[in-house]
């Protein structure tokens, strides 16, 4: 069986009977799911690199894939210079990597996480200044509305102002996403405005608008 998924929407993967599989693709990311004898395995192919699993499953209940934020607070780097001088803004876009993700519905309804396909440029690193884990991403600055290209990644909507006295050219920019944010939108999944104060100092205020309006094109 071979199916086509999105990351706009969840999609179910049915268990297959011993001796069959089950085929997707998401984006760039392959999958297999198998049936044997001694349960279920999963190999899954970025491109880059293979990774499997072998999976204990009992009948009754459902394996579903869906895209999800980063656990971690976010940095996304700027793969353009951003410069602001004093009192001005800019607004565009950004790309933010969603990590598709392997949940197991029991016949209950209880649900847990059974595997994480994190794309390799998805990066983590110590903060030691907020004592955290941080991911970071690299994200092009897009003037207009990007074209959609089917991979597992969110739309961030974004104002930066320079509300300082000098010139800012920020490297990366903080995000902290939630899942229940996102909504489809034009074929994408569009995460809530975010609006992004810098003051004297370079330090960046974080304001989250309301996701219920399309964004500008």
């Amino acid at each position: 069986m071979e199916l086509l998924l999105t990351h706009v929407q969840p999609g179910r993967l049915p268990l297959p009977v011993r001796g069959e599989s089950v085929r997707g693709r998401l984006g760039r990311l392959e999958f297999v799911l198998e049936r044997g004898r001694g349960g279920f395995s999963l190999l899954c192919l970025d491109g880059q690199q293979a990774r499997s699993w072998s999976l204990g499953l009992v009948d009754g209940g459902e394996l579903w894939l869906s895209c999800r934020v980063p656990r971690w607070p976010l940095r996304v780097a700027l793969k353009d210079t951003l410069v602001l001088v004093p009192g001005a803004r800019v607004r565009g876009y950004v790309h933010v990597a969603l990590v598709p993700t392997l949940t197991w519905r029991a016949a209950d309804g209880d649900e847990a996480t059974v595997a994480e396909l994190l794309p390799p440029l998805l990066s983590a690193e110590w903060d030691e200044a907020h004592g955290t884990c941080t991911q970071r991403w690299s994200s092009p600055f897009f003037q207009r509305l990007p074209p959609t290209d089917g991979e597992p990644r969110a739309v961030l909507p974004l104002t930066v102002a320079n509300t300082g006295n000098r010139m800012q050219s920020p490297e990366t920019l903080p995000v902290s996403l939630r899942d229940q944010e996102l909504k489809p939108c034009r074929g994408h999944v569009v995460a809530a405005p975010r609006r992004l104060r810098i003051d004297a100092r370079g330090a960046i205020e974080v304001l989250v608008r309301s996701n219920g309006l399309e964004p500008h094109a």
